[in-house]
């Protein structure tokens, strides 16, 4: 990288982006998790026994907190590349000054100062139901920053890949959130039966959510190690896929 200049003006760029419709891109994701933690947290965690020494509500706001971080990451990215694409103006990123290192960086940036945002908020809300978690801050800062790159570099892949809006919700709809739902937000994946049990393993999310968890309870359902190490998997691949679409200009170039 030898543009720091040109990169941290188009980091800018998307930060500012997000930031001038923050009634959809921050407020909204924090009516969605007070719903959330109203209704499973606070009404059905009243019954809900406890696990490995804290209660419901606490097991659910670290899945709570990523699931809002997760879409708004993804969201950020794919919209700008593909509204980019759709208004022709994307000749124009890839004429820049710039690296495609250092565009996709920058691009990047803007997903993951808008899920760190988004999750700030979430946990200033969650606050209210269970007081202010927190285990370990460096463990949830840094799961907390990988996460956001995961899935920021995601939604540039769909964004590339897309030809038109319905292709960005189709892996929201179909991908994105079944492997949410079943990578342990709402439930310990220890209740499943074993076969589910066996299915998760595989389940990308369900080590995320794990050591995002352990960063705010000290609780984890699988290996810290192997949850961080499986998100630099995803990174280093993500990335790679990423300047390479870029290089090749595919379906970038008309």
């Amino acid at each position: 990288m030898n543009n720091l200049i040109g990169l941290s003006a188009l980091a800018r760029r998307e930060i500012k982006r997000f930031l001038s419709i923050s009634g959809d891109t921050l407020v909204t994701p924090l009516i969605s998790s007070l719903l959330y933690l109203f209704i499973f947290g606070y009404s059905i965690g009243k019954l809900v026994p406890s696990f490995s020494g804290i209660s419901y509500m606490e097991f659910i706001i670290p899945g709570i907190i990523m699931m809002s971080v997760i879409q708004s990451s993804y969201t950020n990215t794919s919209f700008s590349i593909f509204i980019s694409k759709w208004a022709g103006n994307i000749a124009d990123l890839l004429t820049a000054p710039l690296s495609y290192m250092e565009i996709v960086i920058a691009i990047t940036i803007g997903g993951v100062a808008r899920g760190l945002l988004v999750a700030a908020g979430v946990y200033l809300v969650s606050a209210f139901f269970a007081g202010f978690l927190m285990y370990s801050f460096l463990h949830t800062f840094v799961f907390l920053v990988l996460i956001t790159i995961v899935f920021s570099l995601a939604g540039i892949v769909v964004a590339i890949v897309s030809d038109d809006f319905e292709h960005l919700t189709v892996f929201n709809a179909f991908i994105l959130t079944p492997l949410v739902f079943m990578g342990g937000v709402f439930h310990p994946v220890s209740i499943l039966p074993p076969l589910f049990q066996k299915i998760t393993m595989f389940n990308p999310l369900f080590y995320m959510v794990s050591g995002f968890r352990y960063g705010l309870t000290g609780v984890a359902e699988t290996s810290v190690l192997s949850s961080f190490l499986v998100l630099v998997a995803f990174i280093v691949v993500l990335f790679a896929t990423v300047v390479t679409m870029f290089k090749r200009g595919y379906k970038l170039r008309t």
